[in-house]
């Protein structure tokens, strides 16, 4: 839930590829000026689910990096009861707030409409600096409030990228 292009992924996609057609396809997720956490998310919830109805038999692709703490997709890690609160199994889309974050309001699909709506979970984990994560996703399994980024394991149709030596 940024307007800065470092942070934001749509305005990441929009400006490495400005002239792309898929581009055309995607949601914006900007937020308006004076957009609260609550409003945003229902505003992307609403027009992804419009759009969703729209399709004919869409195709379903989630790209997931993954955060040195296991977050990805603004789905970080909270105690068990807190993860069930905050991203319920009967939404869509939540608003997310999170102390201590720099960015502290964000905004995420729910673990659950994932696992049960992608048809295909890509994670694209790359530079030096995730080495550490994806080790620890290599070499140990954790429960998905302790480390959100099992995503990328438990979803039946999953592949990892990375630019990244583990072995």
């Amino acid at each position: 839930m940024s307007g800065e292009a470092e942070i934001n992924n749509y305005l990441q996609i929009k400006n490495h590829y400005p002239e792309h057609q898929v581009i055309q396809n995607l949601i914006e997720t900007v937020p308006a000026d004076g957009e609260s956490e609550i409003e945003f998310a229902t505003r992307i919830e609403k027009t992804f689910l419009e759009t969703l109805v729209l399709l004919k038999n869409p195709k379903i692709i989630f790209i997931l990096g993954a955060g040195a703490d296991g977050h990805t997709a603004g789905i970080f890690p909270l105690d068990k009861k807190s993860i069930q609160e905050t991203y319920r199994d009967d939404l869509t889309y939540v608003p997310v707030h999170v102390e201590g974050l720099t960015i502290d309001s964000r905004a995420s699909f729910t673990p659950a409409w994932i696992l049960e709506h992608a048809g295909l979970v890509i994670g694209y984990v790359v530079g030096q600096s995730k080495r550490e994560i994806l080790s620890e996703l290599n070499n140990s399994d954790k429960e998905l409030h302790e480390r959100p980024a099992e995503l990328l394991k438990l979803h039946k149709h999953s592949k990892v990228y990375t630019d990244i030596d583990i072995s």
